[in-house]
């Protein structure tokens, strides 16, 4: 690569494809020489209107790489998911920035995006012969994630794993290029997160993610919709990603922190003749701990197990549960319906 020539760099934008963005980014991370730094990132910071996609996407690969600057890279990684949210490779580096946080959280909406990232890939890629070995390709990662998740592993994949042995910490004159580039999701104009003010709080279960007529509201403002780790869990074991809606990108993940109520403990489907499933509690379990308006779910376990009433009874906290199919006409009863 020549040094200083932004001529050669903006033609590598233009024809090269996206192998160009890690090209630059290795390079800027490699050389000693501080003047091409400058140079590279003046390019970058040149090139935000002109190339924003590729501009923002080596600037997250260099930001990532110091200390100082990897929340940086997470928020513009978020922004930038926002200006292009069909990208699925842009899910994907999302997924690896948020997987470099301490926070599980986070690590839970890692899998989230890359979940999503997968359900996009093989929509794109349906009617192609390499369909099966997206499948397989991601399953394998999801795996590790999941082992990750569970404490089995010390890092979600090999890739994450390389990203946080490589970085490193940047020094004042090489922090001072480093700030100036945290301004380019301004000058691209990306979009910043919004904060719902949602009056309607809404617990998922697995079943009723996929399930066209819940999923189809998930853009509402109004309404709040989360569900537990455990369903996120169990979406990363289910072989049918390209039924995962996009717009699940909406819904939050939150850990299950109260103990199980005893009356939530005790439910039993009288039709089914057995208890709820764990996951199925922990999604019980989440509404009584964030005061829920509703539960979806398909599952006859929850919605045949007395649930609404035990709660009510014992706590003075209605809780009902709707079936999918029920969910768009439980909105309009509600005044919320956006269809």
């Amino acid at each position: 690569m020549k040094v200083f020539c932004n001529e050669e760099w903006e033609k590598n934008f233009r024809e090269s494809g996206m192998q160009v963005v890690k090209n630059l980014g290795r390079h800027f991370i490699k050389t000693d020489n501080l003047k091409e730094k400058e140079s590279i990132a003046t390019f970058l910071l040149d090139s935000a209107k002109k190339y924003p996609k590729r501009s923002m996407l080596t600037t997250i690969h260099i930001l990532r790489e110091y200390s100082q600057t990897t929340d940086a890279s997470l928020n513009l990684a978020k922004r930038i998911v926002l200006k292009w949210p069909i990208d699925f490779s842009i899910r994907y580096t999302l997924s690896n920035c948020l997987n470099m946080s301490e926070s599980r959280e986070y690590h839970l909406e890692a899998l989230k995006q890359r979940i999503i990232g997968c359900s996009m890939e093989v929509f794109k890629e349906k009617k192609f012969e390499n369909y099966q070995s997206i499948i397989s390709k991601h399953f394998g990662r999801l795996d590790n994630v999941k082992s990750f998740l569970e404490g089995n592993r010390e890092y979600p994949s090999n890739y994450v794993r390389s990203i946080m042995n490589k970085r490193q910490d940047a020094n004042e004159e090489l922090l001072e290029i480093l700030c100036r580039l945290e301004e380019i999701g301004d000058l691209a104009s990306l979009p910043y997160p919004v904060t719902k003010k949602p009056k309607l709080i809404c617990i998922l279960d697995t079943n009723a993610i996929s399930y066209r007529d819940v999923s189809k509201h998930f853009l509402n403002d109004s309404i709040q919709y989360l569900t537990p780790a455990d369903v996120l869990l169990e979406l990363a074991d289910w072989y049918k990603l390209q039924r995962i809606p996009w717009e699940f990108d909406t819904v939050e993940i939150k850990e299950v922190t109260k103990k199980i109520p005893m009356e939530i403990d005790n439910m039993f489907s009288k039709y089914k003749g057995e208890p709820p499933s764990l996951t199925d509690k922990k999604v019980a379990t989440l509404a009584f701990e964030l005061r829920a308006n509703a539960i979806v779910s398909n599952d006859r376990d929850l919605w045949d197990s007395g649930l609404t009433y035990q709660i009510e009874k014992n706590f003075g906290q209605r809780i009902e549960v709707i079936r999918p199919a029920n969910f768009t006409r439980f909105l309009q009863k509600h005044g919320f319906s956006d269809s």
